[in-house]
């Protein structure tokens, strides 16, 4: 994590700018279907020219900050790479020579480096959809305690139950999935 870290500034500005280009490509979608209503209901053309503008300018926004995002997340994986790699080859200098040369040192550096692009790519994919499925799981729960507290109470009774349940067979399918791994590699 310190690795990440080290990165705060840049993933902040990367999470701000996804967040933002998902709000607009809702809001596209949101004016897009406003639209339709409009020219269903056969309003004045300057309305229509109105919201037309309107989705332009919010396409091209949207557009912009995909491109953006996609122009920081590739070089921001490397640096990120290049970091895990040099913490690892640090710790590796600490083991003996005896123990390092158990090793086939070009299996190791491969997957030293898949396992970093691996590691890398996966947090700064995923670290903005993590905070966006905690918002959700709370708002869920609001919504269903106004609904159905009984419901609610229910669902947050059974959330241990499937966490013991994941724990307890977490291990025995990451083991095999593991082993499968090596054994293609």
């Amino acid at each position: 994590m310190f690795i990440f870290k080290e990165h705060s500034k840049e993933l902040l500005f990367l999470a701000i700018i996804t967040v933002a280009s998902s709000v607009l490509n809702i809001l596209v979608t949101y004016i897009g279907g406003k639209y339709i209503d409009i020219v269903v209901k056969g309003n004045t053309f300057n309305l229509i020219y109105a919201i037309c503008s309107f989705f332009l300018i919010l396409s091209l926004g949207n557009l912009f900050l995909t491109y953006l995002i996609s122009y920081i997340i590739e070089p921001l994986i490397e640096k990120i790479v290049f970091d895990i790699k040099k913490h690892v080859l640090r710790h590796l200098k600490k083991i003996s020579l005896l123990d390092y040369n158990k090793f086939n040192v070009s299996y190791l550096a491969k997957r030293i480096d898949e396992d970093s692009r691996q590691i890398a790519g996966f947090f700064v994919n995923n670290y903005i959809t993590l905070f966006i499925k905690i918002i959700e799981v709370i708002i869920i729960l609001v919504v269903v305690f106004k609904i159905n507290a009984i419901v609610a109470l229910l669902m947050l009774l059974l959330t241990p139950v499937y966490f013991v349940l994941y724990k307890k067979f977490k291990n025995p399918i990451f083991k095999k999935n593991l082993l499968m791994k090596e054994k293609t590699a």
